[in-house]
């Protein structure tokens, strides 16, 4: 059961609380207590973080300042393990999303492992990077590691045959 007993109402935020305690939602099936938890987490993050965000965002434009993104490690998308990909895709498109509000051109990743066969892994990557939704993609830059990917390597998706990286 998730235990909640907030019931504060801030004057100088716009923070909500409606009535989440754990007794007034033991009345709701399980799925319902968890949709009233989300749309109340949905309320206070459009009334806090995102505007917080789009003041930083115009801040940025106003005094011609450039934000980027560099997402942890986790975000790998040329993985063999279709969850990781999954995952990082999701997680992708959460990081484009904030990088609108805040004004940032780009999301800047490493170019994956090589999961001992560096061709499959490229070209893993291609296909996945061919199908992400157009505002990832569009902010997407790809940093080589000068171990696995050194800049030839990252390049070869913008070379006329993509389809056979080099692997050396």
């Amino acid at each position: 059961m998730i235990r909640f007993g907030l019931c504060c109402i801030f004057k100088a935020h716009p923070v909500k609380f409606r009535r989440t305690t754990a007794t007034h939602l033991e009345k709701f099936s399980r799925h319902e207590q968890l949709q009233r938890l989300a749309q109340l987490c949905e309320v206070n993050a459009k009334s806090l973080l995102i505007e917080a965000y789009k003041r930083c965002g115009n801040f940025s434009k106003t005094n011609n300042i450039r934000t980027t993104f560099h997402p942890d490690q986790f975000v790998i998308l040329n993985s063999p393990n279709p969850d990781v990909v999954t995952k990082s895709v999701v997680e992708l498109e959460y990081q484009a999303q904030v990088a609108r509000w805040v004004n940032a051109d780009e999301i800047n990743i490493h170019a994956g492992g090589v999961y001992n066969d560096k061709s499959s892994a490229l070209l893993r990557l291609i296909k996945t990077v061919e199908s992400l939704p157009d505002p990832v993609r569009k902010r997407l830059t790809l940093e080589n590691d000068d171990r696995s990917y050194p800049p030839p390597r990252t390049c070869c998706r913008c070379t006329d045959n993509p389809k056979s990286p080099q692997t050396s």
